[in-house]
């Protein structure tokens, strides 16, 4: 069973069967998950907030910590900022979307 969704060049993209339909929830969800994974990781968790933006083929999550705990999120050589995209982008292939996911810094 595999279900289909038009992509930007005309061509069918698969989506898995669980997410048909209920995209909706997943992106939720998304935002949920990654505000989970970022406030265990931070010194000040009360001040991490995420944002998503979504637009028809991509979705932009912007997470702002404290400035204390940028280096916290971005890792010793982006490692840790890379993870988090990797995880992204893996729930954004179930969508059929592209996610970008950067941190806000004031």
């Amino acid at each position: 069973m595999t279900f289909f969704r038009q992509g930007k060049r005309g061509r069918k993209k698969k989506v898995h069967p669980l997410f048909q339909g209920r995209q909706d929830k997943v992106r939720c969800n998304l935002k949920d998950f990654i505000e989970y994974l970022v406030k265990n990781m931070v010194n000040h968790p009360d001040q991490v907030e995420v944002r998503v933006t979504e637009e028809e083929q991509k979705s932009l999550v912007e997470i702002r910590v404290d400035p204390e705990d940028v280096g916290k999120i971005v890792g010793k050589k982006g490692r840790v900022i890379h993870s988090l995209r990797t995880i992204a982008m893996s729930i954004g292939m179930r969508l059929g979307q592209k996610i970008r996911l950067e941190i806000i810094q004031e």
